[in-house]
């Protein structure tokens, strides 16, 4: 019993050493970047390879996904889960550790930094976790209070604030420049802690959809009620406009405000494009400028009043038929002339052409009393996503930027002013606090002390 007796002290210590040094750890601001690398590494790798489209993809299935020279790779990758990072320890781990340093740097700078915004002088005990000190002691003249209150005045000149004195040590100073910055910290890591938040509701809640927009070809998404429709003005410098109708009844259309080709926001959705590829669109009206229904000889296109050819360069024929009129007419664009086409025309049972057209893209020919128009524009795809955490990413993202300049661009500095008078003279201890460079920080405490000191007095640097 005296022996456990004994060892109870030397055990207590021992735990709370452990959990000093445990604390200090998970608030290092270098876990912090590592714990960032780790997730940007892991979203690259997640970005890269395909991810399952369900758990029940087997790894023959996926490993079949993965580019050729990776398929040799394909099971062993599959059986370390980056077949489904994001929802694997690869993504969660680090993003677990990075909410826990997070929070304990937020808990453990949160009330000194809130103390440097106060009216009274902090307490020079509490140095920031990311800023240093740079300390200088000077000589006081025979006039003490004139030396500080000329000191006041530089200061002020340079932009200081003063807080007001303490009680105990009256002539004590406390001047802060930017002190507002000393909650940059905290911006960083609140940003951060709002950012997982924002993932893990994402996680929950997000709803994806994949679709094409072709011009002139309206088309639904399972994100909205309605549909839209691809309408380009200028296909050569892809300039285009996107308009939707909120229902499927004929109702008003609504433009878009987002430029074509270039991330968007719609409805509470993300809107992102992920591929362009050009097509030829015609379209044949008859003689009372009603479209006329055209059968296209590729499988991927559905019959319709308006075709989209893809001339993403696989070299196929473009057909189509005119059954109506019972034609089968050829489009060959000219590459030589991206303006002009040729169109080749067979009716009926007719083994070879019959005719043979020249045409211009945008001007309308006339076939047989029908007039065929083909213009060049470009098929979207994109991916919406509809995101509840929105806000929060922006928010958070935001609270980050406003961190970094406040921490790095413009930060706080904090300046402790302690008189040690005896007699008809004394010392002045100069402490200065800041992020960034020592060198300068003590050039300005050097610079400061010479600046007040009285003309007539001897160096006054100790």
């Amino acid at each position: 019993m005296e022996t456990v007796r004994q060892n109870t002290p030397h055990l207590t210590a021992w735990l709370q050493r452990s959990a000093t040094s445990g604390w200090y750890a998970l608030r290092d601001p270098r876990l912090t970047i590592a714990a960032i690398v780790a997730l940007v590494v892991v979203s690259l790798l997640g970005w890269l390879l395909p991810q399952q489209a369900s758990p029940t993809v087997d790894a023959a299935t996926w490993t079949v996904t993965l580019a050729v020279w990776l398929q040799r790779w394909g099971e062993p990758l599959f059986f370390l889960g980056l077949g489904r990072i994001f929802r694997s320890l690869w993504f969660w781990l680090p993003l677990a550790l990075l909410l826990l340093n997070s929070l304990i740097a937020l808990a453990d700078y949160g009330p000194g930094s809130w103390r440097r915004l106060g009216k009274t002088i902090p307490p020079i005990e509490w140095q920031h976790a990311r800023a240093q000190r740079v300390q200088q002691v000077v000589r006081l003249p025979k006039s003490p209070d004139a030396f500080l209150d000329s000191l006041r005045t530089s200061l002020a000149e340079e932009g200081f604030s003063f807080y007001m004195p303490d009680e105990a040590e009256e002539r004590m100073v406390g001047a802060a420049l930017r002190r507002w910055a000393w909650l940059g910290l905290l911006a960083i890591y609140g940003g951060l802690v709002l950012l997982i938040g924002a993932v893990l509701i994402s996680n929950a809640w997000l709803r994806t959809d994949r679709f094409s927009l072709a011009p002139l070809e309206p088309v639904s998404s399972s994100l909205f009620n309605g549909e839209f429709e691809l309408a380009e003005a200028e296909a050569g410098e892809q300039v285009g406009q996107v308009t939707y109708r909120a229902d499927r009844s004929g109702s008003s259309a609504q433009s878009l405000a987002w430029s074509l080709y270039r991330p968007a926001l719609f409805n509470n959705v993300v809107i992102l494009p992920i591929e362009v590829e050009p097509v030829l669109s015609v379209i044949v009206r008859d003689a009372a400028d009603a479209p006329v229904k055209l059968i296209p000889v590729q499988e991927d296109l559905p019959p319709g009043d308006r075709l989209n050819f893809s001339l993403a360069g696989t070299g196929a024929p473009l057909y189509f038929l005119i059954p109506a009129n019972s034609l089968a007419v050829q489009i060959l664009p000219d590459p030589a002339s991206p303006e002009h086409y040729r169109v080749r025309v067979r009716r009926g049972s007719e083994t070879p052409s019959s005719e043979d057209i020249e045409a211009q893209l945008g001007q309308p020919f006339v076939l047989e009393g029908l007039s065929v128009t083909a213009t060049l524009g470009h098929k979207l795809e994109v991916i919406a996503y509809r995101d509840p955490a929105i806000a929060l990413y922006l928010l958070g993202f935001g609270l980050i930027g406003v961190g970094l300049v406040f921490t790095y661009v413009r930060p706080p500095v904090q300046l402790w002013l302690i008189p040690d008078i005896k007699g008809l003279g004394g010392q002045l201890y100069g402490v200065i606090e800041q992020p960034g460079s020592l060198e300068r920080a003590a050039r300005f405490l050097e610079q400061l002390f010479r600046q007040a000191a009285p003309a007539d007095s001897d160096d006054p640097m100790i």
